[in-house]
């Protein structure tokens, strides 16, 4: 994939790259080099996987040369404005796959830069390229801002902590904190005089009501000069002073990894290849359970329980990444508690949060998905324990207020207690308020029952759960469909007594999407039908009708105004492969659905050329969706719409 000179011209922001190496480090910049959130940087990696994150390059400033005129080839907002650098003039080329290439034409020179995060080392490695056809002389000036603090952190004291040593071919930034820097390169570094930069501006983060003023601090610089109508130079940069690969080594091993992903994925087409290389960002190591598990979004979220298991089969399974799909699994079951599972790992000696109510139901899904898959019953028997509390504890009572009551269905919450997916609370303020019986929810609870009759009948000694499985899934459903189908067809929210139960919101479409539904045939279009009236738009799924006189038509600005949107229509893409999936299944797979289901995903197609370059965003504006807000980058937002593009291909 690739973004014109024109298209760059046209927003000096507009888009950018994402690349992870496996444990919660990332780097992402725009294509003209800039840092336009306090999140940007050259170089971030976890010093405990995967959120305690450092940033240790804010950026490189780069100017070039030729005879005696000078051109900036980084872009910068500054506070004072009259500092501003803009290279959109020379960026030719900006290209995203299986790694990043920005091509600069400068005069009737040629630049290509191309940037890989290694999994295999933790390490950047960057090459420059120059083609100089008529043998012009060039000097390239790179100046190294380093950052030194915690991501999240704006500011940096004003303080030159490092002490800059540089060998032949590695200098080394070093503190007394420990978090030192290494960058190797075949050009010489020069050390200067300490300058400290404390007026970076960042838009998109005064935009969303966050402090949007950043700092680093530059040592030296490194240049090269030549005449020559070709040459190259190259950098390594490393939280580590060991450097076991060249730079040609780190991107071949790479891009063989991420083309051996594509290799073993189920998708058949370049759009489901863009997916497969996407699910790869989110699969990272947690180091508190020596397991894998998946980080939420990007660049703001951490490995979320629910998140990740809504991700786990697009993430791992569709890519045949087995032995990290089990090692997810593992790493959650320990910790299981009342029948529930973190929904959050805090760092540090911190307990985990448990405040989810679909986590664990999510989970028994994604053991069942992973089943499937492998037909790996020994692994199930493992998790077996695990699973059986699940149950038990949902049918006795547990934590949250969640409880199975006399009808089957499953009710949870009370007082200011947000459980499901929709749960933001903001002080004493809860804006989509679920207490009571959840549809999705109880689909999923139906779902579970329903799989633990299909393993019993794969195993010599079932499941000691304290009610006949198969009786309560089948008056879990008969009072599903009593309790939620509307006269109209739609599914009620919740059922909690109060004006929510019959809103207009997409959780109906998971009563559709689970492997095994209540919903009948005909029941499940009539669904879709209405949520096709209501709640679709072609690059996500409405969380409430704008009908509703709650609906709110965009998200952002301050901190609360973004929580009072956030599930009162906003749209989320992750819904939309939700949609197409339960319309799909409604009209069995046919041919005919097929073709309307690779049209419905048009728009997420493009997505993937929008803002995060191989990427698809969290949520957008509800009343007309048209740009990435929230994270640019979402673990289910691509799982979703990965499964369902598979499902087009069948």
């Amino acid at each position: 994939m690739k973004i014109s000179k024109q298209q760059i011209q046209a927003s000096q922001f507009a888009y950018r790259f994402l690349e992870t190496d496996g444990s919660g480090g990332f780097i992402s910049q725009t294509a003209t080099s800039a840092n336009v959130r306090n999140d940007d940087s050259l170089y971030t990696r976890s010093l405990k996987a995967p959120i305690k994150r450092y940033k240790y390059i804010q950026k490189f400033d780069e100017v070039i040369t030729i005879d005696d005129n000078s051109y900036n080839l980084s872009s910068q907002t500054y506070v004072n404005d009259k500092r501003n650098t803009d290279s959109r003039n020379y960026v030719l080329e900006f290209k995203v796959f299986k790694d990043i290439e920005i091509i600069y034409q400068v005069e009737d020179v040629t630049i290509s830069k191309r940037i890989i995060f290694s999994n295999q080392s933790a390490q950047v490695a960057i090459e420059y390229k120059v083609q100089n056809p008529f043998g012009r002389n060039i000097n390239y000036k790179l100046v190294p801002q380093i950052a030194g603090h915690s991501l999240g952190q704006y500011k940096a004291k004003e303080q030159y902590d490092y002490q800059v040593k540089s060998t032949e071919d590695v200098t080394s930034f070093e503190s007394d904190t420990e978090q030192n820097v290494y960058i190797k390169s075949n050009l010489q570094f020069t050390v200067d005089e300490p300058k400290f930069t404390g007026d970076y501006y960042y838009p998109h983060d005064t935009r969303d009501g966050r402090d949007g003023i950043g700092s680093s601090t530059s040592y030296g610089h490194y240049i090269h000069s030549c005449s020559n109508t070709y040459s190259s130079f190259e950098f390594i940069l490393s939280d580590s002073p060991r450097f076991e690969y060249t730079v040609e080594q780190l991107f071949e091993i790479e891009i063989n990894r991420k083309q051996d992903i594509i290799d073993n994925s189920n998708g058949t087409t370049l759009f489901a290849n863009r997916l497969a290389l996407a699910t790869d960002s989110y699969l990272v190591d947690r180091d508190s359970t020596s397991e894998k598990t998946i980080i939420a979004g990007y660049p703001f979220f951490g490995d979320w329980g629910r998140d990740t298991f809504w991700a786990f089969n697009g993430t791992c399974l569709q890519t045949k990444r087995y032995k990290e799909a089990k090692s997810i699994l593992r790493s959650f079951a320990p910790y299981e508690k009342n029948g529930l599972i973190p929904n959050m790992f805090p760092e540090g000696d911190e307990y985990p949060f448990y405040n989810s109510v679909d986590a664990p139901l999510l989970y028994i899904n994604s053991v069942y998905e992973y089943y499937l898959a492998t037909n790996d019953i020994e692994f199930v028997l493992e998790l077996k324990p695990v699973i059986e509390n699940m149950i038990n504890n949902y049918i006795k009572g547990t934590d949250y207020h969640i409880k199975m009551e006399a009808d089957g269905l499953i009710s949870s919450g009370a007082g200011l207690e947000q459980l499901t997916w929709m749960d933001v609370r903001f002080e004493q303020i809860l804006p989509t308020p679920r207490q009571g019986k959840c549809v999705e929810i109880n689909s999923m609870w139906y779902n579970a029952l329903m799989i633990i009759n299909q393993f019993n009948n794969e195993i010599e000694e079932p499941f000691a759960i304290n009610e006949d499985v198969q009786l309560l899934a089948e008056k879990v459903r008969t009072s599903f469909r009593k309790s939620f189908i509307k006269n109209d067809g739609y599914l009620r929210d919740v059922i909690s007594g109060t004006s929510a139960d019959d809103q207009i919101r997409s959780n109906a479409i998971w009563a559709i999407t689970q492997n095994f539904s209540p919903l009948e045939l005909s029941e499940m279009k009539a669904v879709i039908k209405i949520a096709s009236k209501h709640l679709y738009t072609s690059l996500g799924i409405r969380t409430l009708a704008p009908t509703d006189l709650e609906f709110k038509p965009k998200y952002g600005d301050s901190h609360f105004e973004r929580d009072m949107a956030y599930h009162q229509g906003t749209v989320w893409p992750f819904i939309l492969g939700g949609y197409i999936r339960a319309y799909l299944k409604s009209e069995e797979y046919s041919n005919e659905a097929k073709a309307v289901a690779r049209n419905l995903l048009i728009g997420s197609e493009n997505s993937l050329n929008e803002y995060c370059l191989g990427q698809i965003c969290e949520v957008l504006d509800g009343l007309n969706p048209s740009y990435s807000k929230g994270c640019y980058a979402q673990a289910w937002s691509i799982s979703e719409i990965y499964l369902a593009l598979i499902e087009t291909e069948e």
